[in-house]
């Protein structure tokens, strides 16, 4: 008795199907709950759960309340980082001022996450591949695993702004992915697209912007920034511990990368006391204030001065 079986591309597109609804019932447990808070004694004891929800809606909750953002005086992130408090401000219009509202937006944009991630990885498989139709299953894999990853959970259900970046983020790469239909784009001497020769270059291999041609590996020292806010001006002796001890960290990583490879050292925002109550703060200073400890590294391909 002969019995048929399916092609296998058509079972991997039933697999992919079935992976791409468990991501979407799992996503929708997000929405569950969004009064609930940041779970106290989890794996990923963040402080983002204690100020960057008010710190990031500050500026939609004042428009909303005064009619403007800013408050003289006062800490106004909206300045640096206008468009998140901007989609608050708009979403608020409708809500007012609504905590589970604010982070339903966050649940909204982790959405948009996975459907730019798979359509992300899609685009770079059919490219790789040279074919027009391509199956397989890693990219509703991936999706599955972020819709599944408790980390995801936990921080894609806080009102901030880091979602709203990662999926700024992926939207740049997918557009760095699509082939353009009519025009032209030239790097110096070089034609990476030329609709009329019928002439492409794939991102990956025009050695530039968001593609990555070598590894990067990125770390993120969070006692840095979490201590010297509380520490600033009255335990600066134990705040110069913690430079200490990052700065022998970054020897130690010097030490392995070997002289081949380029480390960048940046801070990512100034900082003063957690308590302050001057919005013009600079990088390394609070009213005029230096710090007893400074940090200024220049790092290109093992030429390092050191800091001081």
């Amino acid at each position: 008795m002969n019995q048929s079986y399916p092609s296998p591309p058509r079972i991997l597109k039933v697999l992919e199907a079935v992976f791409l609804l468990v991501a979407a019932l799992f996503l929708a447990l997000h929405a569950l709950h969004l009064s609930a808070d940041f779970p106290n004694h989890s794996p990923w004891m963040d402080w983002a759960k204690y100020t960057d929800e008010g710190w990031y809606g500050d500026g939609a909750i004042r428009h909303f309340q005064r009619g403007h953002w800013h408050v003289p005086g006062d800490f106004n992130p909206a300045a640096a980082l206008p468009v998140w408090p901007l989609l608050e401000a708009v979403l608020f219009r409708f809500t007012g001022v609504n905590l589970t509202a604010a982070r339903a937006l966050t649940v909204a944009i982790f959405a948009c996450i996975l459907c730019t991630s798979y359509l992300l990885l899609r685009r770079w498989q059919l490219l790789s591949s040279g074919r027009r139709i391509e199956t397989s299953l890693a990219p509703a894999i991936a999706v599955l695993l972020l819709a599944v990853s408790p980390f995801c959970y936990v921080f894609t259900r806080m009102a901030i702004l880091e979602p709203l970046l990662i999926l700024f983020t992926l939207l740049a790469l997918l557009a760095g992915l699509l082939r353009p239909q009519v025009g032209r784009l030239r790097f110096g001497n070089t034609a990476l697209v030329d609709t009329s020769a019928k002439q492409f270059t794939p991102a990956w291999r025009r050695h530039f912007a968001l593609v990555f041609q070598d590894g990067l590996l990125f770390y993120y020292f969070s006692s840095v920034d979490q201590n010297a806010h509380m520490l600033w001006s009255k335990y600066d002796d134990e705040l110069l511990d913690i430079y200490r001890g990052v700065d022998t960290a970054i020897g130690e990583a010097m030490a392995k990368a070997g002289a081949e490879t380029t480390l960048i050292i940046m801070s990512d925002h100034g900082f003063a006391r957690f308590n302050r109550a001057d919005s013009h703060v600079c990088a390394g200073s609070e009213r005029g204030r230096q710090p007893r400890a400074r940090q200024k590294v220049v790092v290109d391909n093992g030429d390092v001065n050191q800091w001081r």
